[in-house]
């Protein structure tokens, strides 16, 4: 509760001075573990990055009931162990 006020007085303030929101700016930075030559993110003020929603990804990104019919994930061709691709020139897909 406290947090989204702060965030509600900075969206107001912003606001209020003229200045553009301030997107890829959050009070509770989320940690997002990368290299340091890597780019953080840009995350709108609105909908901060959070653990949870990292956690629901990857579950979404392994379920197959995502597919028309429901024989495949995304992990089937995205495979982190071949830089998320299925190593075929040409993806075979549920069709």
């Amino acid at each position: 509760m406290r947090l989204r006020l702060k965030r509600g007085l900075l969206t107001l303030t912003a606001a209020l001075l003229g200045l553009p929101l301030l997107t890829g700016f959050a009070l509770d930075r989320f940690d997002w573990n990368l290299p340091a030559w890597v780019p953080i993110p840009v995350v709108p003020l609105d909908n901060p990055m959070t653990n949870a929603k990292v956690e629901l990804g990857r579950h979404l990104f392994y379920d197959t009931r995502l597919s028309a019919d429901k024989s495949m994930s995304c992990a089937s061709c995205h495979q982190p162990d071949k830089a998320f691709t299925d190593g075929l020139s040409v993806s075979e897909g549920i069709t």
